[in-house]
């Protein structure tokens, strides 16, 4: 199963493969509850290709699956997985979503001043910023899962 869905992470000819891929995870962390050593094998076989294809995502829709994927594995993964170089990479991740979100913040003010600013304009705006903000509660949510583990250590 999982050599069919490691690749399909950057399959970028179709969002929703990309999406779907990284959607399956959590389901399939759920499945091998109880089964500790199979969740760990699991993690350890996708961890670095689902971090370096949401660290290379364009997309907020997909990169949204993504971090939720973390999260997921963050919640239902036995704690030994978040050894002090995950919880690193992760962090990098959450830290970077929110690095951008800034960035496209910033762009988005200064379209605001621009001379060509009109109504459809706004609402291209409107729709980016509801897409970042989106993209923005799934990093959270990480950090929140996160600090949930931490906190029952």
């Amino acid at each position: 199963m999982v050599k069919i869905i490691v690749p399909l992470f950057k399959f970028y000819f179709h969002d929703g493969v990309r999406s779907s891929a990284v959607e399956i995870l959590a389901h399939l962390f759920r499945c091998l509850e109880g089964e500790p050593g199979a969740q760990i094998l699991l993690w350890n076989h996708v961890k670095e290709e689902l971090f370096n294809a949401t660290e290379s995502e364009p997309e907020t829709d997909v990169k949204s699956e993504q971090l939720f994927a973390i999260a997921a594995a963050v919640e239902l993964l036995p704690h030994e997985v978040l050894d002090p170089e995950t919880v690193k990479k992760i962090t990098t991740i959450v830290e970077k979503v929110f690095m951008e979100h800034f960035e496209r913040s910033a762009e988005r003010a200064e379209t605001r001043k621009d001379e060509d600013y009109d109504e459809v304009v706004e609402q291209q705006l409107w729709d980016e910023m509801e897409e970042d903000n989106y993209v923005l509660t799934k990093a959270a949510d990480i950090l929140h899962a996160l600090l949930m583990v931490q906190g029952k250590e």
